[in-house]
């Protein structure tokens, strides 16, 4: 079977633009009759920011707890009536109150048979709290019989069960696409156990966004340290003296920015001779 080209969409640090533009990629290859799947190996989220996807907002068939990032990717993805969010994104953090304390994470997923839940060292003492206990139990999570993870930490994110983002990838490839646009979680490059050579590259960083085209590079993992970092590419990328195309990310309103990021990717490809049929 022919591996489907993979895009990374990395950044320098949280909010800086990868979901958009992970979006726009995957709505404008497909455009262009490239079959395209979005995945995110790993995510995380604060349980404040969770709370209408707690209250049901989110919930889709088969699916027990993802983020709005894994939503989108899938319903914008070729062959979405194959996929979940979960799959999408096959490793999931909450934390509270902030990013260093993990509640719970999920991994793999309820539509390939292997989601299993963690509680983190402050779970027990959050559920004894009326308001969340209240919340938690509409995700018909069976939090008295989670297994314990004492040491959970996303940025070992791949350490929780390396085979999980492996097998979801696997499941995607057979799906057949063309392409694969694969999303970075904050500034964590999107590295998993197997994980294939990216041959295609954008940065997202103060504003501006950055395509490295034509690279095939391959970051090792290693479940046993902390999932590398954006810089790290940088350097990399600096010490081979690769050419970067630049384009600015414009703030627009939520009804044009597809078209303008379309715009700009399409910039982008031109000038790194990278042509997609229209």
């Amino acid at each position: 079977m022919t591996l489907p080209v993979v895009f990374w969409v990395v950044g320098t640090g949280p909010n800086v633009g990868k979901t958009a533009v992970a979006t726009a990629l995957i709505t404008y290859l497909n455009k262009r009759g490239i079959p395209t799947i979005g995945f995110k190996p790993y995510a995380a989220m604060q349980l404040q920011d969770s709370i209408d996807m707690l209250l049901g907002n989110f919930r889709t068939a088969g699916v027990r707890l993802c983020g709005s990032d894994a939503q989108t990717h899938c319903s914008l993805s070729y062959a979405s009536a194959e996929l979940s969010a979960e799959v999408i994104d096959p490793i999931l953090f909450v934390c509270h109150p902030g990013w260093k304390s993990v509640i719970l994470a999920r991994t793999g997923s309820t539509m390939l048979g292997d989601v299993e839940f963690f509680k983190g060292a402050g779970a027990d003492r959050l559920l004894q709290r009326d308001d969340l206990s209240r919340l938690l139990d509409g995700l018909e999570i069976p939090f008295d019989s989670l297994k314990a993870g004492q040491s959970l930490n996303f940025y070992f994110a791949g350490a929780t069960t390396p085979e999980k983002p492996r097998r979801a990838f696997q499941y995607i490839c057979d799906r057949q696409p063309k392409a694969v646009v694969v999303e970075g979680a904050g500034n964590l490059l999107p590295t998993w156990l197997d994980s294939p050579p990216a041959q295609h590259v954008f940065i997202l960083s103060d504003g501006l966004v950055a395509l490295h085209a034509q690279l095939s590079i391959t970051v090792p993992f290693n479940a046993t340290k902390a999932i590398p970092r954006t810089d790290m590419l940088l350097q990399t990328l600096r010490e081979r003296k690769r050419r970067a195309y630049l384009a600015p990310l414009y703030l627009v309103e939520k009804s044009r920015r597809e078209e303008v990021l379309h715009n700009t990717l399409e910039a982008l490809f031109r000038s790194a001779d990278l042509v997609f049929p229209s």
